[in-house]
Parts: C-alpha cells; sequence; structure tokens
C-alpha cells in the first residue's frame, strides 16, 4: 500500500478549507512587494553576518570589554523601546 505524496493537493486542500480556490492562490504572492522583500533580506542578512563581530570591532577599536558590553546590552533595548516610544510622539 502506497500514499502518494503531492504537494499541490495539499495546497488546494488547505485553501479549500479556508474558502478560498486555487485562482487566489496565485494573488498570495504580491508582486510589488518582491523589491523589497529582497533589499530586507540582504539588509537583514548582512546586519546579521556583521552583527556576532561588533564586539570584536569594539575591542580593537579601543573600549574594554565593560563598555562594549554596555553597548550591546543597551542598542537591542533602544531598537526595540525606541519606536514604541518615539511612534506617538511623533504621530501627534
Amino acid at each position: 500500500m502506497s500514499i502518494d505524496y503531492d504537494v499541490n493537493t495539499n495546497i488546494n486542500i488547505v485553501l479549500l478549507a479556508r474558502g478560498q480556490t486555487t485562482d487566489t492562490m496565485k494573488e498570495i504572492v504580491n508582486k510589488n512587494l518582491i523589491t523589497l522583500k529582497c533589499v530586507l533580506f540582504c539588509f537583514l542578512s548582512g546586519i546579521g553576518c556583521i552583527f556576532p563581530f561588533l564586539s570584536l570591532h569594539m575591542l580593537s577599536v579601543g573600549l574594554d570589554k565593560g563598555e562594549a558590553r554596555l553597548i550591546t546590552i543597551i542598542s537591542p533595548c533602544i531598537a526595540l523601546l525606541g519606536p514604541a516610544v518615539l511612534g506617538p510622539l511623533i504621530d501627534k
């Protein structure tokens, strides 16, 4: 007894369960946003490659371990809290 596995059949089952037809499957990928997605992918990939070596660079520039550690801790906090705090202030 063998079971044939077809990805398209599974996608159709999922779409039909959601009440969508296979024609709307083509609308899932927005062609207008492909360029933005590629740019963000390249940018975030570059940041991901550089980030592990950032502390080594700070040490080679002349910062001591405590200062490098403080910058490494504070920078993600500012990246997370900055938009949440400044966004409502700018929108006023």
